[in-house]
């Protein structure tokens, strides 16, 4: 039986589950491979293109210069005078060293340039970039020079594929030759590039270490080959014409991308094998494809793991049930489940109602316990400052025994410290005024000058209307303690605080202010945003005593700091005259 359901829930979940993931991976394989393919097809456009304009920029900025020079009277006078190898004056030399150094510095601004030729129609010499001037007969590089003379009527340039012999200095190279006839005069410019320089650099425009290029002249015969591009007339390759995509050559399919160069009528082919093509679609989808067999497992395992938790919740039920008819019903942790069935419905509704009354007992003994503490508390605060005040006055009379005398400076503490004592633990609800306040305030201070005399001044600036009004208790004192302890003491040196109270538009408005160390600028904002929060952090009193005027008067009541460094600090606050009393 168990297996049944087991198929049942199996067939469910599969259509709740699967056919959504299917359907996302169709969605996200069709998504992708469309993606894929137009950045491959970008990618290589783009790198075809910029082969296409490397090759073209070679050609374009030699024929620039060359035509720079050869559109000067002087230097084409000079060129041909040279070039008859007749007498030449000293102008005509430095002519002759300008060319070169044109001609060298276009060699040399490409890498792959191996050399440059200029040539005037009917001379039997010319310049060359790397030898100067050299002799037709019997230079070793001069088959260049049919080549030329073969070039149909009416061709401005050509690029054709050939060697350059060795020679004394320099071995045998491979080159492509571009013929640019001169603009200005009859004669034509040679580009001698060589092949394997050209190829390594055209290898990093190469989008991908499989791509394949191929660059070809009009009539169809190849001047460069990249790459495992399918060689020879087998390889059948398309229409130079064709739309950039799939084409097939050697019954393999390759992406295809092609570019057509107006000026030296090249064609460039570049290749990329369909095999990497679908890998980089295929790899893309991988981990969704991935997520897919996971929802599968996971299907499986859910349906497994839900028909065995209902057959064991059929046996808890009877279980419960039992032990609830013999009064012994415990606690025991349950396996936790969603509320999806009358099983579950049954089995959260017994353990909810046990638990229930569980907690409440829990929470009724907390409650006792905590009463007992409060009840244990109280009495102990009430014995504690009868012992203190007991204490307290047993050593002001062992201090007046000392010193003979009733108004010492210690009699003098002990009985501020009584005072302020008395006045801390008495009654929250006891009204106090604003001069109550102050009398504990200067009790304080007189504490702290016996300990540092003749460091702490202080100054009063209090209305007398105000000295009767309703105030809260310690929530001055406070202020001057951390006046005292943060603002003077660290300077090392006597300082002043100044209280003022006074009444401004219905508010009890109270300040105090010192000039001593100050707050720098961060530590004084953290302390402002842990009193809007309510936390403190070191400064208990100031929290202390800004959480008793926000929850007293609310927000506008606040403590608000003002301070910098070196200057001194300012706390202020302000309580509504019709406001709770203290």
């Amino acid at each position: 039986m168990m297996r049944r359901f087991f198929l049942k829930r199996l067939k469910r979940y599969s259509l709740l589950l699967m056919t959504p993931s299917l359907l996302l991976l169709v969605a996200l394989f069709i998504i992708n491979s469309t993606t894929q393919l137009r950045s491959l097809k970008r990618d290589s456009g783009q790198a075809v293109d910029s082969i296409r304009r490397g090759f073209n920029a070679i050609y374009e900025d030699t024929c620039y210069q060359q035509n720079m020079m050869t559109v000067n009277p002087q230097l084409t006078l000079s060129l041909r005078k040279i070039l008859m190898r007749g007498r030449s004056s000293y102008s005509d030399y430095v002519f002759l060293n300008s060319m070169k150094s044109i001609l060298q510095s276009a060699a040399s601004s490409h890498p792959s340039i191996h050399s440059i030729y200029l040539y005037i129609d009917g001379y039997e010499n010319f310049l060359a970039s790397s030898d100067g001037v050299r002799p037709l007969d019997n230079y070793f590089d001069a088959a260049w020079l049919a080549q030329y003379e073969g070039l149909p009527a009416g061709t401005d340039n050509v690029v054709v594929r050939r060697v350059i012999p060795a020679s004394a200095y320099q071995r045998e190279y491979s080159v492509l030759t571009i013929f640019q006839r001169m603009t200005y005069i009859r004669g034509v410019i040679v580009i001698n590039i060589e092949q394997s320089v050209f190829s390594n650099s055209i290898a990093a425009y190469l989008p991908y270490p499989e791509s394949a290029l191929r660059i070809c002249a009009d009539d169809g015969s190849e001047l460069l080959r990249i790459g495992a591009y399918p060689s020879g007339d087998a390889a059948g390759d398309p229409d130079p014409g064709a739309e950039p995509g799939f084409v097939r050559i050697v019954n393999r399919r390759f992406l295809r991308a092609f570019s057509h160069d107006d000026h030296l009528s090249l064609d460039y082919s570049l290749l990329l094998p369909a095999s990497v093509v679908w890998a980089k679609v295929w790899s893309g989808i991988a981990a969704p494809l991935l997520m897919v067999l996971l929802v599968a497992v996971l299907t499986f395992i859910l349906a497994w793991w839900t028909t065995r938790q209902n057959f064991r919740q059929i046996d808890e039920v009877i279980r419960l049930f039992d032990a609830a008819e013999k009064c012994t019903l415990t606690a025991e942790p349950l396996h936790p489940t969603q509320i999806s069935d009358e099983y579950d419905l049954i089995i959260n509704n017994v353990i909810r109602s046990f638990m229930n009354t569980t907690f409440l007992d829990k929470q009724l003994a907390e409650q006792k316990y905590q009463k007992q503490v409060a009840e244990l508390t109280a009495l102990q605060l009430q014995i504690n400052p009868h012992f203190l005040m007991n204490t307290l006055q047993t050593l002001d009379f062992e201090v007046c025994k000392l010193t003979n005398s009733f108004h010492s400076p210690l009699n003098n503490i002990i009985a501020n410290l009584s005072d302020i004592l008395r006045y801390s633990l008495a009654s929250v609800n006891a009204p106090v005024t604003v001069r109550d306040e102050l009398e504990n305030v200067q009790k304080y201070v007189e504490i702290q000058n016996f300990r540092f005399p003749d460091t702490i001044f202080m100054d009063y600036d209090v209305d007398d209307a105000c000295l009767a009004l309703p105030f809260k208790r310690l929530l001055l004192q406070p202020l001057v303690e951390n006046s005292i302890s943060h603002g003077i003491r660290p300077t090392l040196r006597p300082g002043h605080i100044r209280v003022r109270i006074a009444v401004r538009g219905g508010w009890l408005a109270v300040s105090c202010t010192d000039d001593g160390a100050g707050i720098p600028r961060e530590k004084l904002e953290s302390l402002r945003a842990n009193l809007s929060r309510g936390d403190g952090g070191t400064s208990i009193g100031l929290n202390n005593v800004n959480r008793r005027l926000v929850l007293n008067y609310g927000e506008q009541s606040g403590l608000r700091l003002l301070s910098h460094p070196g200057l001194g600090t300012c706390v202020k606050f302000r309580m509504p005259l019709d406001g709770p009393g203290a």
